[in-house]
């Protein structure tokens, strides 16, 4: 993408936030047993959202999501990079343009923190509703993977194994 093309994605992304994160509540409390869903970036609201995506993604064969699955995923990307920027004013919305161009993650809207360490949420959250399907995580995917993503942010990876739990 050309300079031009990253400034235009990046403000596409900075405008796009309020209404995509208003879709994504009105779809969650449009579910049964989710009319009560709070969206204030707090854990809580994570975890009824885990909750939520637990339960329609389930249903979503590997392999075959529709384009409405991946948006649904894309904003609940969204809303946990919210609710990490909520947790911790030393974490951020970045674009990655210091990565080599040919970075898998160069260009993107991605979350950076004190550590350096930067993560794409959409890639994140895909992942994570993989093996959500395969039955390797369960209801409380969402938090487990906020967890995890904020304690990177945070301290930083040691370069070890991660245990697996």
């Amino acid at each position: 993408m050309s300079k031009k093309e990253l400034e235009a994605y990046r403000f596409w992304f900075e405008v796009s936030i309020p209404p995509r994160l208003n879709q994504l509540r009105s779809l969650v409390r449009l579910s049964r047993g989710f009319g009560d869903w709070p969206t204030d970036f707090s854990l809580s609201s994570l975890d009824r959202l885990s909750e939520w995506g637990s339960d329609v993604l389930k249903s979503v064969p590997k392999g075959s999501e529709s384009p409405t699955d991946l948006s649904i995923l894309f904003d609940i990307g969204i809303y946990m990079g919210e609710c990490l920027v909520s947790s911790s004013p030393l974490i951020v919305w970045e674009q990655n343009i210091r990565a080599p161009r040919n970075d898998v993650d160069f260009g993107a809207m991605v979350i950076n923190g004190p550590s350096d360490l930067k993560f794409d949420l959409y890639q994140i959250v895909y992942v994570a509703s993989l093996k959500l399907r395969n039955g390797r995580l369960d209801r409380d995917w969402l938090r487990r993977t906020f967890d995890l993503q904020r304690s990177f942010l945070i301290d930083g990876w040691d370069g070890l194994p991660l245990r697996k739990s």
